[in-house]
């Protein structure tokens, strides 16, 4: 029997593992090294796949402390995907198998994606152009091939809302929300952050279930359960709760420390770009571990900030600054580490606190306005495509031009649209709270744009340092926007032809 979303789902995997195998054989054909010659290296590769090949191999997490601290460092969700990997085929082609794996998610998710489009625009007609857009164009697969959480968590986010859309639809069958609760779960355990996502689940369960408060309670049980059992497992084998995402821990030595995260915290007052921020410290953290000229290290670092920066906090600060941060680097060396920060290691990031004091007392408005729309701007107006041959090899091309200024447009205007929709629904503050209480569709959407929104807030406002891959988890929810809109300016136009 022919089938729309099986049709999606097909397009969607030969697009993915085309487009995606061109560009890893391209790398190749550079000579670009490859994890394994199968998936694209990236600095956070490890602490997503060492404890894992550690629990595969030693039957543990860790074999010695400073492993037990670092295993913690990313919640286990998405690494519970390459363990299981690892049972069915061994080291040596695990990862091979887990980027298939993501592959296949993906292809699926989209077949999901379908049946929401369907129930959101009440089409089988616009669903199809949802999903074939969603699986077909590389905007939204960049990072398949990857071995972090954005491999894997958009999949998982879609399969969620899908069975909570199955559960709206069949309101005697609580099974979809179980489901949808476990699957929930589970992406919280991959990436803590899609916790936000997730807040309403038991809000539109109270709405299905006339205000019934036991569905909601189930599915909110389930969201949280393997989170909390996380924690659980930090207080049994670290003696401590941990926070969700600790990557400054104090027990361990290295760059990580409490200096390195105030010196964070400091510039991010004006920068907004991680990659920016790494290449500031890098050398001079590599300096201090070496134990070069703190003079020439300072002044290599005082050179490559903006001339503002250094004139509104003062030269002569900053050295005093980086003189002390230089000595707190090298304190962790050869002293016994514990959950406190060392005396050197306080002093500098007091120091540090200092100084972003000063900074916003002479730009505040660069601080709080002119830095948030920078990231906004970062997260905004480019063209998603996270392709080497891309932007890279083939860069220039007209086709690959062609791609990039629509992938431009069609990214844009998804996240303009997430950005532009609650301001619109406060405007008609009464019409959306009657909307909201009648209509199951507008529940989800609401639930998938307020969700986005404050998300890309936090980035702009809190996070600041980010990167490209942070908005991949809700690039399908800007592409129903974009599909919403495209669809409403074609009735509306056909309206008015009809009208004259």
């Amino acid at each position: 029997m022919f089938s729309y979303k099986r049709l999606a789902i097909l397009f969607s995997l030969i697009c993915v593992v085309l487009f995606n195998e061109w560009n890893l054989s391209t790398l190749r054909s550079d000579e670009i090294p490859l994890r394994n010659d199968t998936t694209i290296i990236t600095a956070d590769d490890p602490s997503y796949l060492r404890p894992m090949e550690r629990l595969y191999e030693h039957g543990s997490l860790y074999t010695n402390e400073t492993e037990k601290w670092r295993s913690i460092i990313r919640s286990p969700g998405y690494g519970y995907l390459y363990y299981g990997a690892l049972l069915l085929v061994g080291k040596e082609h695990a990862l091979s198998l887990l980027k298939w794996m993501q592959y296949l998610l993906f292809a699926f998710s989209v077949g999901a994606l379908y049946y929401i489009a369907a129930f959101l625009f009440n089409s089988k007609t616009w669903a199809l152009i949802t999903a074939l857009l969603y699986g077909c164009w590389p905007v939204y697969y960049g990072f398949l091939p990857y071995t972090l959480t954005e491999a894997f968590s958009p999949a998982l986010f879609i399969f969620t809302y899908y069975f909570v859309t199955k559960g709206i639809r069949s309101k005697k069958q609580f099974k979809w929300w179980i489901i949808a609760g476990v699957l929930g779960g589970w992406l919280i355990l991959s990436r803590p952050a899609m916790g936000l996502f997730m807040l309403p689940l038991p809000i539109i369960a109270v709405l299905t279930y006339q205000r019934k408060l036991v569905p909601a309670i189930g599915v909110a049980f389930l969201l949280a359960l393997p989170l909390v059992s996380w924690q659980v497992r930090h207080k049994m084998v670290l003696g401590s709760f941990q926070s969700l995402h600790p990557i400054y821990i104090n027990e361990v030595p290295g760059m990580y420390r409490l200096p390195h995260q105030s010196l964070w915290n400091l510039v991010k007052s004006w920068e907004h770009k991680s990659a920016s921020f790494h290449s500031l410290t890098g050398s001079f953290w590599s300096a201090a571990n070496q134990n070069k000229n703190p003079e020439i290290a300072i002044e290599a670092f005082i050179s490559e900030l903006p001339v503002n920066v250094t004139e509104s906090i003062g030269r002569s600060q900053w050295e005093e600054y980086l003189q002390l941060l230089y000595t707190a680097i090298q304190a962790p060396q050869n002293k016994n580490l514990n959950s406190f920060p060392l005396k050197e290691e306080m002093i500098a990031a007091e120091k540090a606190a200092e100084l972003k004091q000063l900074y916003i007392q002479s730009n505040w408005f660069n601080y709080a306005v002119a830095t948030p729309i920078k990231v906004f701007r970062e997260l905004t107006f480019h063209s998603n495509l996270p392709y080497y041959a891309v932007q890279g090899k083939y860069r220039g091309n007209v086709i690959i031009e062609i791609m990039r200024w629509v992938s431009l447009m069609i990214y844009s205007l998804g996240i303009l649209i997430i950005l532009s929709l609650p301001l619109l629904w406060a405007l008609k503050c009464k019409t959306t709270l009657q909307q909201l209480k009648t209509q199951p569709q507008f529940q989800i959407v609401v639930a998938l744009v307020i969700t986005s929104f404050i998300y890309l807030l936090y980035l702009a406002f809190f996070q600041r340092g980010i990167e490209e891959r942070y908005t991949t988890p809700i690039l399908w929810i800007g592409l129903l926007g974009v599909i919403y809109l495209v669809r409403n300016m074609i009735q509306r136009f056909r309206s008015f032809k009809s009208n004259h």
